[in-house]
């Protein structure tokens, strides 16, 4: 059952937020990271930077994609709520 204004999240992120804890299996953030390379590379990134804007920090078992889209300059440039993400990670 779905709660009303609830975002649908993602199938890529969704992992992260279904995930254990901080110590999440490496193996998770590498098919999180297969999946948004694929996306960008085939332009979706208006679903990318939805799921970015819409998902609160304290909902992800790990921070780590923001340090998977870090390493990536072309994530930076195309995605509007990278800098909001990368801030609300930090904070």
């Amino acid at each position: 059952m779905e709660i009303a204004n609830q975002p649908i999240f993602p199938d890529w992120l969704k992992q992260l937020i279904e995930s254990d804890g901080p110590d999440i299996h490496r193996s998770v953030l590498v098919s999180v990271l297969e999946s948004i390379t694929a996306k960008a590379n085939d332009g979706a990134w208006e679903e990318i930077d939805t799921a970015l804007k819409n998902v609160l920090v304290s909902d992800l078992s790990s921070t780590a994609l923001m340090t998977l889209l870090r390493g990536t300059f072309r994530f930076q440039v195309k995605l509007e709520a990278w800098n909001g993400f990368r801030d609300a990670v930090a904070a």
